[in-house]
């Protein structure tokens, strides 16, 4: 079976015009593929320089966004881990700044005008009373979270 490639375009029938041209990998010629083709070797890499210079790129790092290595062979330092209550105090501290006053209004003001006020959704309002409400429950009484003894 001839492809639309091999032949020229007038010769090939008017229903079978609509035939994709395939082109080699290894050199870039329409009418075979890989495993077909007669290329020299030159040929064939002259074809690869000139076409996926363009493809290669500089890829950057995961964990430090620097280029020439990944997150296996970074060697930079990684971020101190933190313990369950000075990741909830970084949370929280991200989320004062965020949105400044939404978490003293949690209980006052109802979840639907906070939400409206601050861009949240509805759900994710309850969610936060909710949240603050088990952290209240959590901290015995007497303890003062927020003053240094």
């Amino acid at each position: 079976m001839t492809q639309a490639s091999d032949a020229k375009w007038d010769e090939v029938p008017a229903n079978r015009r609509t035939l994709r041209v395939y082109r080699c990998r290894r050199c870039g010629s329409s009418g075979h593929n890989l495993t077909t083709c007669q290329a020299s070797d030159a040929d064939a890499q002259a074809y690869a320089a000139a076409t996926r210079a363009h493809v290669q790129r500089q890829h950057t790092c995961s964990h430090c966004g620097r280029i020439g290595h990944n997150k296996r062979t970074c060697g930079h330092p990684a971020k101190p881990r933190l313990t369950p209550t000075e990741r909830v105090a970084e949370t929280q501290k991200r989320f004062q700044e965020r949105h400044p006053g939404l978490l003293e209004q949690l209980g006052i003001v109802s979840d639907g005008k906070l939400a409206k006020a601050y861009g949240l959704s509805r759900q994710r309002v309850c969610q936060l009373r909710l949240r603050e409400a088990r952290r209240a429950d959590a901290t015995p009484p007497g303890a003062n979270v927020g003053e240094p003894e």
